[in-house]
Parts: C-alpha cells; sequence; structure tokens
C-alpha cells in the first residue's frame, strides 16, 4: 500500500525577482538540491484538496489520505 511522504526540497536561486525565481526553480535539477523525506502526519498548507505526485488515479486528495492515517 502506498503512503503520503512529505517532501522538503531547498535550494538557491539567482534571478532577477521572485517570479523568475519560481520558474528557476520548477526547471531546476531535483538531484542537485537538499531533499529531507519524512512520513506525512499532517498536510501541508494548501494541499487538503490537491493530489499527490504519484497518484494512480485514485481521485483522494491529500487531506482524505491523511484522515485514513
Amino acid at each position: 500500500m502506498k503512503k503520503l511522504y512529505k517532501v522538503t526540497i531547498e535550494m538557491m536561486v539567482l534571478t532577477e525577482d521572485e517570479t523568475a525565481a519560481k520558474y528557476a526553480a520548477s526547471a531546476a535539477d531535483v538531484d542537485a538540491c537538499d531533499v529531507e523525506i519524512e512520513e506525512a502526519t499532517e498536510c501541508l498548507p494548501g494541499w487538503e484538496n490537491a493530489f499527490p505526485f504519484g497518484y494512480d488515479n485514485d481521485d483522494i486528495t491529500c487531506g482524505e489520505l491523511i484522515k485514513l492515517l
């Protein structure tokens, strides 16, 4: 059975403004970043109604998955 994990990615980008920083971060090679992974015990803000990355069309949101724990 799949479990929900919280993945925190930290990186530094040098850009002209916040919009460019968001673009640079979204295009970054995650292998070059610091990554911390832990099993989720609560939903991250704003993710309650979102589908997690890696879901298999189960139509279950992060908030619903947390309630199943």
